[in-house]
């Protein structure tokens, strides 16, 4: 494995030989993860938009973050504000984003469904986003509970989330992206 040490240098590898020279957007929740992606694509040079969300009716801490870090970073923040619904039109919603993805998977319905909502708003072609760091460094905390003492067992896990494309909806986030053709990217 390549060294470490330089976190940084491997960032702009994996981001670079991706980006495109126009505008492009980023999935953002103003968490370590979409911090670092969002700071290599400034350090790149690139015209970054940051979209998070939140419900109608309920200010997220990732919605009040992002808007901070934007803001701090002088970085255009889109805050997509997901409607309320009542029940019956919810439930109607997930029946059909569960009958389209394939997977009533609780974490791929958790992880897709604000994407719904978020991918109409997003007007650049290319996406990025820090989706799936978790799974790539195996910091989850079930992976933690299941593997804090089998070295191997957590090895062997972690690469296969890293293998499965469904991993925190990735495929399915990246389909509603591909349908208004976008791309979706993360290092």
């Amino acid at each position: 494995m390549q060294d470490m040490r330089d976190f940084r240098g491997l960032l702009h590898t994996a981001i670079e030989k991706d980006l495109f020279n126009d505008p492009v957007a980023l999935l953002f929740s103003g968490g370590t993860d979409s911090l670092t992606v969002l700071w290599t694509l400034l350090d790149l040079g690139a015209r970054v938009t940051c979209y998070t969300f939140q419900l109608e009716h309920k200010i997220s801490n990732d919605s009040r973050v992002s808007q901070i870090a934007a803001c701090a970073w002088n970085v255009p923040l889109e805050l997509i504000i997901i409607p309320h619904q009542n029940t019956k039109d919810l439930a109607c919603d997930i029946r059909s984003l569960i009958y389209s993805m394939g997977s009533s998977r609780k974490t791929h319905v958790e992880c897709v469904w604000p994407f719904t909502f978020l991918s109409e708003k997003i007007k650049e072609r290319q996406v990025w986003t820090g989706l799936n760091a978790d799974d790539l460094f195996g910091s989850s905390k079930s992976m933690a509970i299941r593997y804090g003492k089998d070295v191997s067992g957590f090895e062997h896990a972690r690469k296969k989330l890293l293998n499965d494309p469904s991993t925190s909806g990735w495929k399915f986030i990246n389909n509603i992206c591909g349908q208004r053709g976008a791309e979706l990217n993360s290092p």
